[in-house]
């Protein structure tokens, strides 16, 4: 979500930063919103709970560079965690690893 701003304006919300809890059925109940935005806020609610399935052909149709490697880059600190060095956006190249 942070590598957005427009999507963490539309899902901030529903996120309870001292509870943890993400009210994931209102974030897609959301009228008006871009494709794109739709197709990110349904990976974020994948990676935070796994309540929607996102289909691999959502994210390579839907999705147009810079959000195709956000959600690249999404998937793989699901599966990594933070680590300093990974969180670099403007270096595309390192998802590619």
């Amino acid at each position: 979500m942070a590598g957005s701003e427009a999507l963490r304006t539309l899902v901030s919300p529903y996120f309870d930063v001292d509870t943890g809890r993400f009210d994931c059925q209102r974030v897609l109940e959301q009228p008006d919103v871009p494709h794109e935005l739709h197709v990110l806020m349904r990976l974020a609610v994948e990676l935070h709970s796994g309540e929607t399935g996102v289909l691999v052909k959502d994210l390579v149709e839907g999705l147009e560079e810079p959000h195709f490697s956000l959600a690249l880059l999404a998937i793989r600190l699901r599966k990594q965690g933070i680590q300093s060095d990974l969180y670099n956006i403007v270096n595309h190249d390192m998802m590619i690893t």
